[in-house]
Formats: structure tokens, C-alpha cells, sequence
């Protein structure tokens, strides 16, 4: 099993958050849900039930590797450790310079551990099909310039909700 560098020059390309507050149209699949103001979008980047959709999408990521693919799935851990050092070295910059240019520096963390599980989705994705796409959808919002920030959705629903987005 090895990482998808591809998907870090994906990274180093993105304008990161260039139209965070933007009112151009949102052109993802799913649809998303605006979050009006930065101050919203970072107290709801921060909230437990972001954290927790991110776990469980994860959750979701990695049970079906470990009962589908258990022989792969054993290299998670050694990747997850390139991967973040990877995106720390070379991503990561320019990712910091995105978010002081909108105040939001304090979410560098969080955006380092979705981006951190998006190139562990790719790796596994250029190998198996059918994953959960819930990281695939999540680095198009990022992609497109915004920052996402929180779901709309009951916990009960999962994996029914929508991304929030500034």
C-alpha cells in the first residue's frame, strides 16, 4: 500500500480559501449549506459535532477497509504518519497563509487532520473502489476555495446531513 502523491500537488495547487464569504454559487455534490460569517464558521468548525462527523465518517473509511481489504488496512497507521508529515512540510504553508488571511488561524489543526485523512482516502481509493466518499466530497469543497465547517444533519441520520460551508 503507498500514498497517492497526486493528491498533494492537488493540495499545494488549491487557492486556499479564497472565496470563503463568497456569494458566487457553491458547485458541489451534495449540496451545502452557507454559514454567513467567519466568526459562525470557525465556532461551528470547532464544535464537538463537527469533530464527531469527521470521526465517524472516518469510522465509516476504516471499518470498511478492515472488513474488505484487512491487508491494506493494516498499512493505515504507517501512512497516516507520512501523509501528515508530507502535508505538514509542503502543504501545510500555504494552507496557514489562507487562513490568517481570513482570521482563522486557529483552525489549522483541524484542516491538517481532514486534509491528512483526505490523502489517506486517495491512497486507498486509487486501489480499491466503492469507499466511503464522504472525504472525497469533503476535499471539493476545500478545492473549490471555502472552508467547510460543520454539518447539518441529526447524528441519528448519519450519513444524511450536508456540509457547512464558508
Amino acid at each position: 500500500m503507498e500514498l497517492n502523491n497526486d493528491i498533494y500537488e492537488k493540495m499545494i495547487a488549491i487557492d486556499w480559501f479564497c472565496l470563503c464569504g463568497s456569494l458566487l454559487p457553491i458547485d458541489t455534490i451534495p449540496p451545502v449549506q452557507r454559514v454567513p460569517t467567519m466568526a459562525q464558521a470557525v465556532a461551528s468548525a470547532l464544535a464537538p459535532t463537527w469533530q464527531d462527523v469527521r470521526t465517524e465518517a472516518q469510522g465509516d473509511l476504516t471499518g470498511f477497509l478492515a472488513k474488505h481489504h484487512a491487508d491494506a488496512y493494516d498499512y493505515w497507521n504507517s501512512l497516516a504518519r507520512t501523509s501528515r508529515q508530507i502535508i505538514q512540510q509542503k502543504v501545510m504553508p500555504k494552507v496557514n497563509d489562507g487562513l490568517a488571511n481570513v482570521s482563522a488561524s486557529v483552525l489549522a489543526d483541524s484542516v491538517l487532520l481532514d486534509l491528512n485523512r483526505i490523502a489517506l482516502h486517495s491512497a486507498y481509493a486509487k486501489r480499491f473502489r466503492k469507499l466511503p466518499n464522504f472525504f472525497s466530497l469533503l476535499s471539493a469543497v476545500y478545492q473549490q476555495g471555502h472552508l467547510p465547517c460543520g454539518w447539518a444533519g441529526s447524528p441519528a441520520d448519519w450519513p444524511r446531513g450536508q456540509f457547512l460551508v464558508y
